[in-house]
């Protein structure tokens, strides 16, 4: 391996986090969410599911074009809530990453980054049907890259997270009279390096 190619693995490595480790995080996220739900009387559920539309960042190896989003919610009070957010970016061209890292590589697979959220709400009434909804928290952002060189047989996978906060402003529209069933559609911005921001909308459902 050339002295360029261990300098580029062995900065990647310092960010390096197992994708066991990770989902373990995640998950333990999502048990704290409900056990904040089970104390508090007032409280209620709600599940979202939707797409988001990303600009493609080659340093957070997102690409051009429509993610996935889901996520759990509570809301406390006609005001606060929170919720825990995963969203699945679209995949990045490899020879753009290819292009950015080096010429020294020859073979760069990449996955999807993903992105989980765990986010306060404060909601402001604007009618009988809709409120506007501000959110902020820390996102964790997970890459991850498969790496071949021209002169090392075999390939080096590099798993990186980071933190970063996150803010979101968006509008909630409900669609029947009981206020079960809504529309969210928001705009995030994630204060990664890139600054990744998202546009999304999701149907939102109360258990």
């Amino acid at each position: 391996m050339t002295t360029t190619n261990k300098g580029v693995a062995q900065s990647a490595c310092k960010v390096r986090t197992s994708r066991h480790t990770e989902r373990w995080r995640l998950l333990a996220t999502a048990f704290m969410l409900l056990l904040l739900s089970a104390n508090a009387h007032a409280s209620k559920f709600y599940g979202l599911v939707g797409g988001s539309i990303f600009q493609e960042d080659v340093t957070q190896s997102i690409g051009n074009g429509a993610g996935f989003r889901g996520g759990l919610g509570i809301q406390f009070n006609e005001r606060l809530g929170l919720e825990w957010i995963f969203d699945v970016a679209p995949l990045i061209d490899p020879k753009k990453v290819a292009d950015l890292v080096g010429s020294d590589y020859y073979n760069i697979e990449t996955s999807n980054s993903r992105f989980g959220s765990v986010l306060l709400t404060a909601s402001l009434s604007l009618s009988s049907k809709s409120k506007a909804v501000f959110k902020i928290g820390p996102t964790w952002l997970i890459q991850e890259l498969t790496t071949e060189f021209y002169d090392v047989d075999g390939s080096i996978e590099l798993d990186s997270k980071q933190t970063a906060p996150c803010f979101s402003l968006g509008i909630r529209r409900w669609l029947d009279e009981s206020q079960r069933n809504a529309l969210d559609v928001s705009v995030t911005q994630i204060a990664t390096d890139g600054n990744v921001r998202i546009l999304s909308a999701s149907f939102v459902r109360r258990f």
